[in-house]
């Protein structure tokens, strides 16, 4: 899972195979904030991750 607080998004990455240069991830599932998602065996409630300020 990355989490971006600039932009509010996540995007899990999974279905790992081979790629170009090593172990890649086939698959990306972006979200926004405020979405639960799904790593793996857990639930992540994204509405929880705080946000950069604009200054």
């Amino acid at each position: 899972m990355i989490i971006d607080p600039r932009k509010g998004t996540a995007a899990v990455l999974t279905d790992p195979g081979p790629g170009a240069g090593g172990i890649r991830s086939r698959s990306r599932h972006d979200y926004i904030f405020g979405d639960t998602t799904t790593v793996g065996a857990w639930s992540v409630d994204t509405g929880q991750f705080p946000t950069y300020e604009n200054p």
